[in-house]
């Protein structure tokens, strides 16, 4: 399983940008489906959200009860 995290997001902030206090974090993983099955395989609740044309995304929860976002 591969982890990339070279994205650069400061093209898209704005000057007077202040995060959300309680945003969940969003990960983009290559493997998505490979990722979900072995969530749910270790017990994990994994829900699927086809909110997002044309992108795979599912939602689950890490061990602090925080939201995980991957797509």
């Amino acid at each position: 399983m591969e982890y990339r995290f070279d994205y650069d997001h400061s093209s898209w902030v704005t000057e007077d940008f202040r995060p959300q206090k309680k945003a969940p974090p969003a990960f983009l993983i290559l493997e998505l489906d490979k990722v979900s099955r072995k969530l749910e395989n270790s017990g994990d609740e994994v829900k699927q959200d086809d909110a997002l044309p044309n992108r795979k995304r599912f939602y689950s929860e890490d061990s602090f009860c925080n939201r995980l976002e991957c797509i």
